[in-house]
């Protein structure tokens, strides 16, 4: 349970998409936002007041697609390095939600790797993380985006451990997959990952790929559902996309190749997009992005050759369809770098203020949270950054950690630096 605490004399930018309000205040009571002003409120007896001296105060960002336990350097891990030791590993995700947190992302959905003693490690305190909705095990095809088990022919190539987290399961007909979406539930699963379709880092097939026969996705989605879960899916193709949507799936992941026609499709089907447009800059050969084995470096390639059209024309169809906000983020060099996608987001014709109601109030609606977080209104958790400067005016300031100088994670501050300087 959190103190209470007020907020005066703040640019408000509520996650709605309503215009930012100068001199506002928000009243926190334990977890929940209790009042909301246009202008000041008088103290309540007892309760701490803070002066945000015009600073923006926002939502709780969000980031619906990260893998906390991927760790360090990612051609290491992919040349046969492996990861490291459980003591050491476990520090690494500590830090990497720690960095994540501090971003100002207070709710991330890892899309697989992390379990449920990671997130008990979050919720007990030994982490100062974001709050963890997690998928558990990604769901992958013998062979496909996933198997990352070594092969004859495959050299050194390969990760038979993912250290303190949890590999993918892999799964072949309706039987395997049902009980494979079972089992994830079972061990805590918010959502069930599934990769529907060819990808970049994986050792073998090609980025067209379609993954999982349309009974064996339907049976994942049938499973999913009737635990009160939705799926996301892995998918770049444009078949892949097709693939996942008509099965029912709640969200696409990256859906690089995106077109017109699946953008239609999905918008009857209510199936958001998750592109990952920080993924694709940091990975970005041509930028001196991080350095990634042959196979993989050809493939990265030829996404970020066709990405930018296809995704510009979702961007223009944001009226259509739902667009959150996901960087998939993972390896030392991405962990705490969150807020970029909000700038990527903006390169890609979306306003400052539409990035942000991504990382928002969208998110929170795909999570099925939006009762609880996204905006910043009564009733809700007080989950609220402040950032130091007007984001609407730089949204650079997201790319820039110590700019978020007080975080609040359900009415407990968990970073503050506006009072310590």
């Amino acid at each position: 349970m959190g103190t209470s605490t007020l907020f005066t004399n703040a640019l408000l930018i509520d996650g709605t998409g309503r215009a930012a309000v100068r001199g506002a205040s928000v009243l926190v009571e334990g977890q929940t936002i209790t009042r909301v002003s246009t202008g000041p409120l008088e103290v309540p007896p007892g309760i701490e007041s803070i002066d945000l001296k015009g600073r923006a105060l926002l939502p709780g960002l969000m980031d619906a697609h990260v893998h906390v336990v991927i760790t360090g350097d990612i051609a290491a891990l992919l040349s046969g390095g492996g990861f490291p030791p459980a003591v050491t590993h476990s520090i690494q995700i500590k830090q990497a939600l720690e960095k994540t947190l501090a971003a100002g992302f207070t709710t991330v959905r890892d899309a697989g790797g992390a379990n449920q003693e990671i997130r008990d490690a979050v919720e007990q305190g030994y982490i100062n993380g974001p709050r963890l909705l997690l998928s558990c095990a990604m769901l992958s095809q013998t062979g496909g985006h996933g198997d990352f088990v070594p092969s004859h022919g495959d050299g050194e190539y390969g990760l038979p451990s993912w250290g303190v987290g949890t590999p993918a399961a892999i799964c072949d007909g309706v039987p395997d997959v049902i009980k494979a979406t079972r089992q994830q539930l079972k061990n805590g699963a918010d959502w069930i990952k599934v990769m529907a379709g060819g990808g970049v880092m994986s050792p073998r097939g090609s980025l067209e790929a379609v993954q999982f026969t349309p009974d064996e996705l339907r049976a994942i989605v049938d499973v999913a559902k009737s635990a009160g879960k939705e799926v996301m899916a892995h998918c770049h193709s444009a078949a892949a996309i097709r693939h996942a949507a008509l099965a029912g799936v709640r969200t696409i992941e990256h859906g690089t190749f995106i077109t017109q026609e699946l953008i239609e499709l999905m918008a009857e089907k209510k199936c958001a997009l998750m592109p990952t447009l920080t993924l694709m800059n940091a990975f970005d050969p041509a930028e001196g992005g991080a350095t990634l084995p042959e196979t993989q470096k050809r493939k990265m390639v030829e996404i970020v050759a066709r990405a930018d059209k296809c995704l510009r024309l979702a961007m223009a169809n944001r009226d259509k369809i739902q667009i959150g906000s996901a960087t998939d983020a993972f390896g030392g060099a991405m962990q705490g770098k969150n807020g970029h996608e909000l700038v990527c987001k903006t390169k890609m014709g979306l306003s400052p203020m539409e990035a942000i109601v991504s990382a928002t109030k969208v998110n929170a609606e795909i999570f099925g949270l939006a009762d609880k977080l996204g905006t910043i209104a009564e009733g809700k958790w007080a989950d609220m950054i402040v950032v130091d400067g007007n984001p609407l005016e730089d949204v650079q300031l997201f790319a820039q950690p110590d700019k978020v100088v007080l975080i609040m994670k359900e009415g407990r501050i968990v970073k503050d630096l506006l009072r310590s300087a």
